[in-house]
């Protein structure tokens, strides 16, 4: 099955927008081993985390799968988010 993306736009927004959030998120931390210590780096390093707070647990006997979700943004990766939507609305 071959995902096409220029026919589904839903899918391409959902891997920009992903991907946004990625890099943004490795450059925050990068960003916080960069900086000294203060203020500046208080902005760029501090976090919000939003998580649900039950897991689904799939016990198969054998092994037992316990899915969750869990979003940690930051500053640079809510920036990282708002350049992937304006890179999405550019294609």
């Amino acid at each position: 099955m071959k995902l096409d993306l220029d026919h589904n736009p839903v899918v391409k927004f959902i891997i920009i927008v992903f991907l946004g959030l990625i890099i943004g998120a490795i450059l925050g931390e990068v960003i916080g081993v960069l900086l000294p210590d203060g203020t500046v780096k208080e902005v760029f390093t501090k976090s919000a985390d939003f998580s649900f707070p039950s897991n689904v647990t799939l016990n198969l006997i054998v092994v037992t799968l316990t899915f969750g979700l869990h979003f940690n943004l930051n500053l640079i990766s809510l920036v990282g988010l708002l350049i992937a939507i304006y890179l999405f609305r550019g294609l």
